[in-house]
């Protein structure tokens, strides 16, 4: 009944205001992603009189030019993360998933107090709550995916129609959902340097592999104090001819 509670209620709240971000420095692309299995199941045996279901290696053939998935797959193996590649392009067919083994770029982690937007490219029929640590951030809209009958996106980094945030989405978060087939755009001003994490918040896709590595730099001191150690990063790798597969060096 509510006597003896001096607690305020969730209505009568007044969160503190925060100043706007200012510019940002970079606009970095990200990617959600599922993996189907290579294994497919077919209804037939060819060298059998009767029918029954048996697995098989996945045709190319029945790969779908949009999703770049086959309708016959078994099933899913896990939900990715991942980015673009090679840079400015767009689609699913250019995502290049990665895991949470994978070597991070030196040359492209954020660095101590610059501002950056994140766009989240979700190809996937899910939505997913992603949560970036040791930042706060502004949600600044989403648009819809275009996907045309060969598998590029139209949708670039200006979008389309941006669809605003609703009411209980403003101020300041940390973590977002990234519906399906849709950019979420999120701002986040970096204020503490060292090794840090974002991933889904889906226990399961969290556990496999659905979570990344990322370094706040300090250019100032050259990125030593940064608390990441050196084995995390690799030399900067040319990224032509490899838009496909999961691994190699990550951006973040």
């Amino acid at each position: 009944d509510g006597e003896g509670d001096d607690t305020t209620s969730p209505y009568d709240l007044i969160l503190e205001g925060h100043d706007e971000l200012g510019p940002e420095v970079k606009v970095r692309d990200l990617a959600l992603k599922e993996q189907p299995s290579a294994m497919c199941v077919s209804s037939q045996d060819p060298s059998s009189s009767c029918h029954q279901i048996q697995t098989i290696q996945c045709p190319i053939s029945e790969i779908d030019p949009i999703t770049l998935e086959n309708h016959l797959s078994y099933g899913l193996t896990a939900s990715l993360l991942g980015s673009h590649q090679p840079p400015n392009t767009r689609g699913v067919q250019h995502v290049q998933l990665h895991s949470w083994g994978d070597a991070l770029d030196k040359h492209n982690q954020p660095r101590l107090h610059t501002i950056e937007i994140w766009e989240i490219y979700n190809y996937t029929p899910d939505a997913h709550p992603i949560h970036v640590h040791s930042v706060v951030f502004e949600i600044l809209g989403r648009s819809n995916i275009n996907v045309t009958p060969t598998g590029t996106s139209t949708e670039g980094g200006g979008g389309t129609q941006i669809i605003p945030p609703p009411p209980w989405e403003h101020g300041l978060k940390d973590t977002v959902i990234a519906y399906p087939y849709q950019i979420t755009r999120i701002k986040m001003r970096f204020d503490v340097k060292g090794l840090f994490v974002w991933h889904c918040h889906i226990l399961s896709h969290e556990d496999n592999e659905m979570m990344l590595k990322f370094c706040v730099l300090d250019d100032n001191d050259n990125g030593n104090g940064s608390g990441c150690p050196e084995e995390l990063f690799v030399k900067k790798m040319s990224h032509a001819g490899n838009s496909a597969g999961v691994g190699q060096n990550v951006g973040i």
